[in-house]
């Protein structure tokens, strides 16, 4: 009987250490889950994609390139112009302040002295005309028609391989007080640049 209440006591014993130890110990929540944020990838940090690498350029060898080159001319083959020096001067006058003229003419240096005076020659003779056509008829002109008349002179000179073309320009005008008329004049002179002497002259 006495074992019988022992067993008893200590089932029940046994069952409350049972209840207290599972009071005592309740049950954990299992930890939340982490969430891990990633960056973003930039465009810099991507590799570069693989491209084909071009094939080098060769340079032409000097003796590929094109090359063209104007042939050189000989210097004897070039045109030579003829050598001269001009030293102009202006004759002026007045003609009882009627008539007033200015003449420009050249005087020429050519190779030698006799070429030099040869060619001046003609245009001392020019001169000495145009004064006296501005004494003479350019003055009777203007006297009669109560006008003052003027004579202007200027020339030009082309040098050529061996010539020289001198053009001589002639105004001739006259001036009142209602009105102006002028009329101009053109004579052309080839001279030969070695002697001097008159080739050719014309009227334009």
């Amino acid at each position: 009987m006495k074992r019988l209440i022992a067993a008893g006591m200590a089932v029940l014993i046994l069952s409350g250490c049972a209840g207290c130890a599972a009071g005592t110990h309740p049950e954990q929540a299992a930890p939340p889950a982490q969430t891990v944020q990633t960056e973003p990838e930039r465009a810099e940090d991507r590799p570069a994609p693989q491209t084909e690498a071009e094939p080098p350029v060769q340079p032409l060898a000097p003796a590929e390139q094109e090359h063209h080159e104007a042939p050189a001319a000989d210097a004897a083959e070039l045109p030579q112009t003829a050598a001269f020096l001009d030293e102009p001067y202006t004759i002026e006058a007045d003609v009882e302040e009627i008539v007033s003229y200015s003449l420009t003419l050249p005087a020429l240096t050519l190779a030698s002295e006799e070429a030099s005076a040869q060619a001046n020659r003609i245009f001392t003779e020019l001169a000495d005309t145009l004064r006296a056509y501005a004494e003479g008829p350019v003055y009777d002109a203007a006297r009669k028609t109560g006008r003052i008349g003027f004579l202007e002179g200027r020339y030009s000179i082309e040098a050529a391989q061996d010539a020289l073309t001198v053009t001589y320009e002639l105004t001739e005008r006259y001036v009142s007080s209602q009105e102006e008329t002028a009329q101009n004049y053109t004579h052309v002179y080839v001279l030969d640049a070695a002697t001097g002497a008159l080739r050719g002259e014309e009227s334009r």
